[in-house]
C-alpha cells in the first residue's frame, strides 16, 4: 500500500502541534491532516526508543511530489491522548522528518479541525497542496450534486453480447479490477439486463488491468447526443486576456467522478465472466459523455475570472502572483466543496507559457503552436522522382492560396521533365525551403471556427503517417488548419495496410484531439475497408485484429463519420506521407497491451430476428405475403427464384421456409455465413450444414466466398502443387559452376565445401566459424589453383548474403546466385556434397581432421562418379591422379582399355541391373536399429523386389533389394540351431517397399535445381501381392528349413584392388 505524506515538503506558517505519549515517553507531534499515516524519522526514534523493536512493513510513503520515502520499520506503539488510550502503528522513515501525528491517529481518537469560512491565502505550491489536500489525495472523487444522464432514440432496440474469453495468465488481475472498481462504487452487479457491452482488458505500465466496455456496437449507436454547445475557442481565450503565469489543473480519471443516473445505467452495462455489472460513474468510450462532462465543469466555474474550462483541462491564470494564487485558491475550493480529486503529476503550476487547444498562450499573448506547421517546414528534402512528385501534389492542393506558385516552383518542376537526370542543386534547395514557408505562412493557414465544418484527412505508406486537420469554407474549399506527421516505427512498418491506415486514424484524431473530442467531424480516407472496419455507425468485425478493436474502443467517444476520397484527391495528405518527420516518439493515447481470445460474437440470432428482418426485406416479404395469400403471379422478376420453388415453401412463426429450411433475409446472411464458419470447417461441410438448416439464393457461391475470403483459411491452405522440374544446365567446360555450402559442426569444426557441375570436384576446408571472412579465404585458395569461375551458386545462410562476399565475388568478375529460401533442392550439388563429406567422415572414426580430409579427397577423387562415369580429377585436371594402388598394377596398357570399356559400358546404361541372389547366396542385409549398418545373411526366398534373409543368429529379415549387397565370403549358418518362430521375423515399418521419388514432393523450385540433373533410378511401384508374397514361385519349403547347399554367387564385375593413399 502507499500513502501521502505531504508534510514532508511543507512550507508556510506555523503548523499546529499536539503532546501524546507513546510508549510512555512524552511527544511533540505536528498535526497533519495531509499525511495518511504517523511517522518518526529514523534518528528520533533511535534517540527516544533505544530498546524498541522493529517490525518489517511493506507501506510506502509519497510526499506530494511522488517521489517514495523509505520506510524503515514498523512499531506498535501504546498511545495515550488525554484519557484515552490506544495501540496504533508509528512508522519509522529515512531522513528528516518532524514527528507526524496523521489521520489514522487523529480518527482513532476523534480529533477534528474547525475549517474557516475564509480560504487562507498561499504562496506557492507546497502550501496550495497542504491546504486543499483533499484534491489532491488518492482515490477516486465524486462530483456532488450532478448526475449524467444517457438518452436513447425511441424504439431503441436493446443489444447484447456474450462475454469474451480472457486469458489465463489475466483472470485473476480482470476479477481483482472488478472488486477495486466495484469496492470503490464505480460498477456494481447485477443479475439480468437487456443490454451487455463486451469488455476489453488492457494492461497498463505498472502491471494493474484496466477495463474499458466496447460501447461502440451496443448505446453509441442509438444515443441521443447532448446538444450542449461547446464554448468557442474565441471566448475561452478572452477569459485568460491580462495573464502573466498560467496554471493548468488536470482532473483524476474525470468521467468516472461524474455519478449516472440510476435510469441510465443499464445502457452501460458490461458482460465479464464473472457476470454482468452496471457502471454507476459515467464510463470511458460513451459518445455523449464529452458534452455531459462539460456541462457540468461549466456549471461548476463558468462565475469564476480568469479561469477556462475546456472538458476536463481547466486553465487559471492572473493579473500577478498574488491575484493568480487568489484564482487558483478559488478554483481548488470549488473542486473541494464539489468532491472532485485532481491528478498531481500531470497538474502544472505558474507556468510562463503553457499549449491549449493548439495554441501558445503566454504574457506576450496568442501565438499558434509551431507543431501546426512542422509537418511541413521540417519535412526532408526529396530523394528521387516519387517522393518531389508526392511533395508538389501537396503543395498544388492549396495552390490558389498561394501567388506565384509557379515562378517559385519551377526548379522543381524541371525534374519532372521526361528524360531529366536527377540532380538536387542549390537552386531546387532555395525553391523547396521557399515553396514549405509559403505553406506553412498566414495566408494559408486559417484560424479554427468551431461554427465551421470540421474535416480531418488521414493517410499512411509504407514509411509513415500524415494527417491534415481542415475547416470547410462557404465556398466548400477545404482550408487547412494544421498538419501532422510521423515515422512508422519498426514493428508499425511489418503492419497490413490496413492496420496502417487505420493507425493514421488513430494518429490524426490524436493528434488534433483538443481540435475534435466533443465536437462531430468527418473523417476522410483513400482506403475504402476501412469503411467497413472503423465507421462509427457499424460492428467492428470480428475477424479484426486486437489492435483494431482497441482502436475502435478508443474512436469511440469521438463523434466523427468516415468517408472516403480516392488517393489522387487527397494529395495533401500523401505528401506528408512520403516526406515524414524523421521521430516516432509521438505519443499515441492507445494502450499499450490488449489482451484478446476472441473477437465479437455475431449478433444473436433467433425466430424472432428473422421474422423481423423478413418484415424489412423487401424481397423476402413479397415472398411471404404472396405465400400468405397465394397469389403466385404476385411475384416479379426479383423473386424469380423463389418462384421456382413456391410450391415446396411455406411460413412459419412469420419466417419463410422451403422444405425445412429456413429462408435468410438478405440482413441476416452475413451472420449465418459467420456462424457457419465459426470452426473454419472448409467449404464442403460448410455446404453440407447449410443444406439441412438455411437456404438462400445462391448460398453456394456466398459460402465459397465466405471461405476465399476468410484471412484464417487463407494462411491454413496446404501448399501448393511443385511446378515441373528445372535442371542446370550442364556447364560446357571445368570449373565454369560451383555450387558451396557450408557442413557441421562436427567435432567442434565447420567445412566449407564446393562442387564443380562440370566435374564433380568437391574442396573442403575446415573453418573454426562459418562467416564471410572464412569463405572468402577458402575462395581465394581454390581460385588460386583453379582460376576463377563464372558462376557461384549457393544458399542464404549468413555468410553468403553479407555484402563483404558479394564484394569480393562482385571484383573478381564472378557472378553470384542465391537460391530460393528454404528450399535445398536448388542447390542439389552442394546439399549433395555435403552428404558425401559427413558420412565419409563419420565411417573414418577418430584421428586427425585434416588427415581423414585429406585421404577422403584422393579417394573420392580418382573414383569415377556414377554420373558422369569418370574421375573429378580427369574432367578437372585432364588426367588420372596417381595413387597407391597404381603401383600394384602389373600391365598398365592392358588396365587402360580394359576401364575404358568398362566406363563405356557404364555410361550408356542409365541405371545398373540388379544381380540376382538365389537361395542359399550369403549377403549382407542393411540393419536400421542400432549396432552395425550391415549384418551377414543368407537368402531363404526372393521375390520380384525384395527377398526374405535369416540372420547367423536365427532372426529372419524382409529387406528391399536397395538394402542387401552382395558378400564375397561368409561363414556358412547352421540354421537347425535355430527354430525360430513367426514373432522372429522383423518386418520393419520404417524400411520402405519402393525407393520414393523424392522430386514428386520436392517444394516450389525457383531457381534451378541440380540435383535434378542427375540421372534417375527408376523402381516402379511393388504391387501388394509381391509386397505380402516376396518368396519365389513354386516353393512350398519353409524359410526357416532351407539348407545353404550352393556356393555364394559372385558378380561379373571386373573388381579392382584396393586403392590407398597415405598423404
Amino acid at each position: 500500500e502507499a500513502y501521502d505524506l505531504w508534510a514532508l515538503q511543507a512550507a508556510g506558517p506555523e503548523p499546529m502541534r499536539v503532546e501524546v505519549a507513546v510508549n510512555g515517553v512524552t511527544l511533540n507531534m505536528e498535526l497533519d491532516t495531509g499525511a495518511s499515516v504517523s511517522t518518526i524519522s529514523e534518528r528520533k526514534f533511535t534517540e527516544l526508543f533505544p530498546s524498541a523493536t522493529l517490525e518489517p512493513s511493506d507501506v510506502q510513503l509519497r510526499s506530494f511530489f511522488g517521489d517514495m520515502k523509505p520506510v524503515v520499520g514498523k512499531l506498535e506503539a501504546t498511545v495515550k491522548l488525554g484519557e484515552n488510550e490506544r495501540v496504533l502503528p508509528l512508522f519509522v522513515v529515512k531522513g528528516p522528518c518532524p514527528p507526524l501525528f496523521g489521520r489514522s491517529w487523529m480518527k482513532e481518537f476523534k480529533l477534528g479541525i474547525v475549517k474557516p469560512e475564509v480560504v487562507n491565502a498561499v504562496t506557492s505550491v507546497e502550501e496550495a497542496v497542504s491546504q486543499f489536500h483533499e484534491v489532491f489525495s488518492e482515490g477516486l472523487g465524486t462530483f456532488d450534486g450532478v448526475a449524467a444522464q444517457i438518452t436513447v432514440q425511441e424504439g431503441a432496440k436493446p443489444r447484447f453480447f456474450k462475454p469474451r474469453v480472457v486469458p489465463f495468465a489475466l483472470r485473476d488481475r480482470v476479477t481483482e479490477e472488478l472488486q477495486r472498481m466495484e469496492r470503490e462504487g464505480v460498477i456494481r452487479p447485477v443479475k439480468t439486463s437487456e443490454w451487455a457491452a463486451p469488455i476489453v482488458p488492457v494492461v497498463k505500465r505498472d502491471g494493474r488491468v484496466r477495463l474499458c466496455g466496447d460501447f461502440k456496437i451496443t448505446v453509441n449507436p442509438v444515443t441521443v447526443l447532448e446538444s450542449y454547445p461547446i464554448p468557442r475557442i474565441e471566448e475561452l481565450f478572452a477569459r485568460l486576456t491580462g495573464g502573466v503565469k498560467f496554471t493548468k489543473l488536470d482532473l483524476k480519471d474525470a468521467y468516472q467522478q461524474v455519478k449516472l443516473h440510476e435510469d441510465s445505467q443499464k445502457f452501460v452495462t458490461i458482460n465479464t465472466p464473472k457476470g454482468l455489472y452496471q457502471f454507476t460513474r459515467l464510463p470511458f468510450g460513451v459518445s455523449s459523455a464529452p458534452a455531459l462532462f462539460q456541462r457540468a465543469m461549466e456549471n461548476l466555474l463558468h462565475d469564476l475570472d480568469h479561469v477556462t474550462v475546456y472538458f476536463d483541462d481547466i486553465l487559471v491564470t492572473g493579473t500577478n502572483d498574488s491575484n493568480h494564487w487568489a484564482n487558483v485558491c478559488q478554483v481548488l475550493e470549488r473542486l473541494k466543496k464539489a468532491g472532485l480529486r485532481l491528478k498531481l503529476s500531470k497538474c502544472e503550476f505558474m507556468a510562463a507559457k503553457v499549449e491549449y487547444l493548439g495554441h501558445i498562450i503566454s504574457s506576450a499573448g496568442l501565438q499558434p503552436n509551431p507543431t501546426k506547421t512542422e509537418a511541413v517546414l521540417a519535412a526532408p528534402m526529396p530523394r528521387n522522382v516519387k517522393e518531389l512528385q508526392s511533395y508538389l501534389g501537396l503543395i498544388n492542393f492549396y495552390r490558389r492560396f498561394l501567388p506565384n506558385l509557379s515562378d517559385v516552383l519551377y526548379p522543381l518542376n524541371r525534374l519532372l521533365g521526361a528524360g531529366t537526370r536527377w540532380c538536387w542543386t542549390s537552386e531546387e534547395e532555395q525553391a523547396f525551403q521557399r515553396s514549405k514557408k509559403l505553406l506553412a505562412s498566414a495566408g494559408v493557414l486559417a484560424h479554427f471556427d468551431p461554427a465551421r465544418p470540421t474535416v480531418l484527412i488521414t493517410d499512411a505508406s509504407p514509411c509513415g503517417l500524415r494527417a491534415v486537420l481542415a475547416q470547410r469554407e462557404a465556398s466548400g474549399e477545404e482550408r487547412p488548419i494544421a498538419f501532422a506527421s510521423r515515422s512508422l516505427a519498426a514493428a508499425e512498418k511489418n503492419y497490413s495496410q490496413l492496420d496502417k491506415e487505420a493507425l493514421g486514424l488513430v494518429f490524426g484524431v490524436t493528434k488534433f484531439r483538443q481540435y475534435l473530442w466533443g465536437r462531430p467531424f468527418e473523417a476522410i480516407t483513400d482506403h475504402k475497408p476501412l469503411l467497413g472496419l472503423l465507421a462509427s455507425d457499424k460492428p467492428v468485425p470480428e475477424s479484426c485484429s486486437p489492435r483494431v478493436l482497441r482502436w475502435a474502443v478508443l474512436l469511440s467517444e469521438y463523434r466523427y463519420k468516415l468517408s472516403y476520397r480516392p488517393g489522387s484527391h487527397i494529395a495533401h495528405a500523401d505528401g506528408l506521407s512520403h516526406l515524414p518527420l524523421p521521430t516516432t516518439d509521438f505519443p499515441v493515447d492507445c494502450p499499450a497491451e490488449v489482451f484478446m481470445l476472441a473477437g465479437l460474437y455475431p449478433r444473436v440470432l433467433s425466430s424472432t430476428a428473422v421474422a423481423e428482418a423478413t418484415a424489412r426485406d423487401p424481397v423476402v416479404s413479397r415472398v411471404r405475403e404472396a405465400l400468405w395469400t397465394g397469389r403466385r403471379s404476385d411475384l416479379g422478376p426479383e423473386e424469380k427464384p423463389y418462384e421456382t420453388r413456391f410450391t415446396e415453401m411455406s411460413v412459419e412463426g412469420n419466417c419463410v421456409l422451403w422444405g425445412n429450411r429456413l429462408l435468410v433475409p438478405a440482413s441476416l446472411q452475413r451472420d449465418v455465413l459467420r456462424l457457419l464458419h465459426e470452426s473454419h470447417p472448409g467449404i464442403s461441410k460448410m455446404k453440407a450444414v447449410a443444406r439441412s438448416h438455411v437456404w438462400w439464393p445462391k448460398i453456394d457461391d456466398d459460402i465459397v466466398a465466405a471461405v476465399q475470403e476468410c484471412p484464417t483459411c487463407q494462411e491454413q491452405q496446404r501448399a501448393s502443387r511443385p511446378i515441373p522440374v528445372m535442371p542446370w544446365p550442364f556447364p560446357d567446360r571445368p570449373w565454369s559452376r560451383l555450387h558451396v555450402d557450408y557442413a557441421g559442426p562436427y567435432r567442434n569444426t565447420y567445412f566449407f565445401i564446393a562442387v564443380d557441375a562440370f566435374s564433380k570436384w568437391i574442396e573442403v576446408f575446415p573453418v573454426s566459424t562459418p562467416s564471410a571472412e572464412a569463405t572468402i579465404t577458402c575462395l581465394r585458395a581454390m581460385f588460386a589453383n583453379q582460376g576463377l569461375p563464372d558462376i557461384v551458386v549457393s544458399d542464404n545462410g549468413p555468410a553468403f548474403v553479407s555484402d563483404t562476399y558479394a564484394t569480393f565475388l562482385k571484383k573478381n568478375g564472378v557472378r553470384r546466385i542465391l537460391v530460393p529460401p528454404y528450399h535445398p533442392a536448388s542447390n542439389g550439388a552442394a546439399e549433395r556434397a555435403v552428404q558425401t563429406v559427413k558420412r565419409k567422415l563419420q565411417k573414418a572414426g577418430p584421428g586427425d581432421l585434416r588427415t581423414q580430409i585429406a585421404r577422403m579427397l584422393i579417394t573420392y577423387r580418382s573414383t569415377p562418379h556414377e554420373v558422369t562415369g569418370c574421375s573429378p580429377a580427369e574432367l578437372l585436371l585432364g588426367r588420372k591422379m596417381k595413387t597407391a594402388m597404381d603401383l600394384l598394377r602389373p600391365d598398365l596398357r592392358t588396365m587402360v582399355q580394359q576401364k575404358q570399356i568398362q566406363q563405356k559400358i557404364r555410361c550408356d546404361k542409365r541405371t545398373k541391373p540388379w544381380i540376382q541372389a538365389q537361395p542359399g547366396d550369403q549377403v549382407f542385409a542393411r540393419n536400421f536399429r542400432p549396432g552395425p549398418a550391415w549384418m551377414p545373411a543368407v537368402v531363404t526366398a526372393q521375390g520380384t523386389f525384395s527377398s526374405d534373409l535369416q540372420l547367423a543368429d536365427g532372426r529372419q529379415w524382409t529387406r528391399h533389394h536397395d538394402h542387401i549387397r552382395q558378400a564375397n565370403r561368409l561363414p556358412q549358418v547352421d540354421h537347425s540351431r535355430h527354430a525360430g518362430t513367426a514373432a522372429d521375423i522383423e518386418k520393419d515399418p520404417d524400411i520402405p517397399g519402393t525407393v520414393p521419388d523424392m522430386s514428386k514432393t520436392s517444394e516450389h523450385v525457383l531457381a534451378p535445381d541440380l540435383s535434378c540433373q542427375m540421372p534417375e533410378l527408376s523402381c516402379p511401384e511393388v504391387p501388394a501381392e509381391e509386397q505380402q508374397q516376396p518368396r519365389a514361385a513354386g516353393s512350398t519349403a519353409s524359410p526357416r528349413q532351407t539348407t545353404i547347399t550352393t556356393p555364394p554367387r559372385r558378380g561379373t564385375r571386373v573388381r579392382r584392388p584396393v586403392q590407398r593413399y597415405s598423404p
